[in-house]
């Protein structure tokens, strides 16, 4: 298991440093940055409220590229936004839920595991080979797991680790939201509706702006800015770490 988590780790570490990178060039120009890329090509690039060597200013701290790292990523692929990179880093962690389920569900069919799996409603071949009929077992179940919610899914893993009483309250209300606001932007095109917020059981979303917090209700635009995805990748790295020790 702990493979799984250090990959997957890696995984929203690599994805939210480019998110970075793209963010900034994206307000650079892609013309303007050709020229720092080629003159400070190692230099890391900068986000924050201000100069970083002014006090009170607020900088992004981790997941920082240098401006030639950005900028050969940037050239291959022009039309990343937060957006995009929001429904990558949920689309990882979705991913990582079911390599989790799978591993904890092999371990018990294969190595005389024990971790405590719910019932799944497989579909088998009475017929079929003892081999085929534990892989049509586990087939059927990783399916009707990939089906499941994102609450579901989230409740079902915390059991099978054992890991309830280790998940903060506050990184499940960061994991929630963003996974709402994931799915706002690709169903809603980007707009607050009261049921997402209703489900949430709260009365608005937020999002950090760097020198200050916003409130999103129901009828506004979301939005993702750097702060809220390095707040967001913090959390899953956190979670992570708590689900599987």
């Amino acid at each position: 298991m702990q493979t799984l988590r250090d990959e997957f780790i890696a995984e929203v570490t690599k994805l939210t440093t480019e998110a970075m990178g793209v963010y900034v060039i994206l307000l650079l120009g892609t013309g303007h940055h050709t020229e720092i890329a080629n003159d400070y090509p190692d230099a890391p690039i900068q986000i924050g409220t201000g100069h970083p060597d002014l006090p009170g200013v607020r900088s992004v701290k981790n997941y920082i590229p240098t401006h030639k790292e950005i900028h050969t990523k940037l050239t291959g692929n022009r039309e990343l936004i937060f957006e995009l990179f929001l429904s990558q880093l949920v689309q990882k962690w979705f991913d990582f839920l079911n390599r989790i389920y799978e591993k904890a569900l092999n371990e018990n069919l294969v190595n005389n595991g024990t971790y405590p799996i719910p019932i799944a409603k497989a579909r088998i071949v009475l017929s079929a080979n003892p081999l085929d009929f534990i892989l049509d077992i586990k087939t059927s179940a990783c399916r009707e797991f990939d089906f499941l919610n994102s609450k579901e899914k989230m409740k079902t893993i915390i059991n099978i680790l054992g890991a309830k009483q280790r998940i903060s309250h506050s990184d499940k209300l960061i994991l929630n939201e963003n996974i709402a606001i994931r799915n706002i932007f690709q169903h809603a095109g980007g707009i607050v509706d009261k049921k997402s917020l209703d489900d949430l059981g709260i009365q608005s979303l937020q999002s950090d702006e760097g020198r200050k917090i916003i409130n999103i209700k129901a009828g506004d635009q979301a939005i993702r800015t750097a702060y809220d995805i390095e707040i967001f990748t913090n959390t899953l790295i956190n979670i992570a770490k708590s689900l599987i020790l």
